[in-house]
Parts: structure tokens; sequence; C-alpha cells
């Protein structure tokens, strides 16, 4: 995603002083983390916990920009991967994160951005590999040792999602010569069990992220390659039956200026956002918020937590909160 607005932003935070007692936050605050945060601040790159008031509780320095994060099964740690094409993955103790985290470096791959529990022991990321072809990287949870890898068919492989049944969903977001395409991965082997591509008028399209339906669907963003057309669709269902069922948002499709930067689902209501836009769209329905660089969502309660580049929090009452923190594309509820 574009990081200009955010990295301008930064230079104003130069002068800021930290949060008092952000350095030692107390296990207890700790623990009662809503929310996770990857973003940057006057002294870096780092992972905040958030209360559901959009309060910081805790920071924990990153060796680079973050951008996706998952948490384990039981809640006591998380995983924060680095944002493509990023080479490091980074555990932190979810009851205790100011305790030193463990940074699992790879030499091999280049990560694609997001990280997902397949179980209590397993870890998936997407990931290319030196020739530029997609793959599941699996990992221990606790060592961080590779156990597999797995081609994906397609490159630029980006979210992951695991489904029920022993099922992991990912886009792989292709490029201007491939296209983008849907599959569906035996979570235990990793053998393909299902693609689908979007249909050849749709190829420019980068399908990039995705949030589960309770009917067993999956609603799917997607990134337009040539240009912000308004009439362009940038969210579709990925249907049990295979099918990919395209959304027309009717005139707020617009406002998406082309680029869906981040999905999240609340039972049957979706959220999109768009930082290009500086909008948050539900769906269905034709409520929207406003914020510039508005990108990172998470369900909280009965609605959305909401996070843009220039340190803007929305909480699901529109009640707002601002840190002097650039967040990234991505929130994710503990």
């Amino acid at each position: 995603m574009p990081s200009t607005s955010r990295r301008h932003l930064l230079l104003g935070f130069a002068t800021l002083p930290l949060w008092p007692g952000m350095a030692q936050a107390a296990p207890s605050a700790a623990s009662a983390a809503a929310l996770l945060g990857c973003g940057r601040d006057a002294a870096g790159d780092a992972v905040f916990g958030l209360d559901a008031a959009g309060e910081i509780l805790w920071r924990q320095a990153l060796p680079g920009r973050g951008h996706g994060m998952a948490v384990a099964p039981d809640g006591s740690f998380a995983l924060i991967a680095a944002r493509r094409p990023g080479r490091w993955l980074l555990r932190i103790d979810l009851h205790q994160p100011q305790t030193p985290p463990q940074l699992w470096p790879c030499d091999d791959l280049a990560y694609g951005g997001h990280v997902v529990f397949l179980d209590q022991n397993r870890v998936a990321l997407s990931a290319s590999d030196a020739e530029g072809y997609g793959c599941v990287a699996v990992l221990d949870a606790a060592s961080g040792g590779r156990i597999a890898l797995w081609p994906t068919d397609g490159i630029d492989p980006h979210e992951l999602l695991p489904m029920p049944g022993g099922i992991l969903a990912l886009a792989n977001g292709g490029d201007a010569a491939e296209a983008s395409c849907l599959v569906r991965l035996d979570a235990t082997s990793g053998a393909i069990l299902a693609r689908i591509e979007a249909p050849p008028k749709l190829h420019r399209l980068s399908l990039r992220h995705m949030a589960a339906l309770p009917d067993g669907s999956l609603a799917v963003a997607a990134q337009d390659r040539g240009g912000a057309e308004a009439g362009m669709p940038l969210l579709a269902l990925w249907q049990p039956d295979e099918r990919l069922h395209w959304i027309d948002l009717g005139q707020s499709q617009g406002d998406l200026r082309g680029y869906c930067g981040a999905i999240a689902a609340q039972d049957t209501r979706l959220c999109l956002t768009s930082p290009q836009g500086g909008v948050a769209l539900l769906h269905p329905g034709s409520s929207r918020i406003e914020a510039a660089d508005l990108c990172g969502v998470a369900p909280l309660g009965p609605g959305f937590m909401l996070s843009g580049g220039r340190g803007d929090l929305i909480l699901p009452d529109g009640s707002r909160r601002h840190h002097a923190v650039a967040w990234d594309n991505h929130l994710k509820a503990v």
C-alpha cells in the first residue's frame, strides 16, 4: 500500500515524547489488550496493544515495518509478519509483551505480509521463493522452524485464512502478466483443492484480502492495478460451490478509488476500507465513515474498530481517538 502520507506524517512526530509509562506496562494491563496494531511513532516501527477504548496499553519495537498479525488459539502469544517482501516473523508474549520477543529471520523466502495459525502448534505464512513463485511456509509455532513449503499455484500470495474442515484459503495477488487467483489448500498436506480466477474482463484486479462469513463463503476485497475506474467491482463472494459472485456497491463503489486496503466481517456485515478514498464502507447498507488514509479494520463488540495512517482510531460507537502513530494497514482482534 502506498505509504507517502504515513511517512510524511512521521516527520512531525520526530520531536514528540513517548507516552509516559509505556516502556514498562504492567502485565495485568497488557493482558487486557483487545486489539493489536502495527505502526510507526517517533521511536520507530512497533506493534501496539490497544484496549477496547482505543487507548495504548503497551508498545513493542519491531525490526522493520509490520503488517499482518495472528493470535494463538489459546491467546498466549501473537505473531507479527513483516510487510512484504520482508524476511522476518516476530513472536510476542501477550501476557508479558515487554519481555524480549523471539525474532525468526528467513534467508530464502520473501514473506507476503500475512500469517495465520493452522492450530496451536503450526503457523502458515504467505511467501514467494527466489524465482518469484508463490508458496506457503509452514512453521513450528514454538521454535519458528520450518515444517513444510507448499506451492500456491500463483504469484504474490498475500492473505491466508483458515476455514472449517481443515482448509486454508489463500489469495494470490498476481501481477500484470499473471492473473490473480484464489485457492483452497488442505491444511495438513498443502494439496490444492480448488482454484478460481477472476473472469478475463477483470484480470487487472488483484485479489488480496478476505473475510469469512457464517454461510461458509468468503468475502474477497480487490485492488485495481489498472487505475481507479469507478465501475470496476472490488468486492466478491467466493461461495462454497466455488463460484465467484461480484457485488455492485452502487455509487459508493467509486469512493474506494480502485483500492480496498482491508476487509473485516461481523456476522453477515462487512466493512471495506480504502486509504486512497479515505473511507470505510459497511455492506450491506449505505453507512460510511470518513478519515484520511483509513485502512485498518477489525471486528470489536457489535461493530468495527478502524485505524488510519495519520493517527486516527475510530471506535464502533463512532467516537475517535488520536495517537502520534502512523497506523499500518491492519488491526487484529485479540
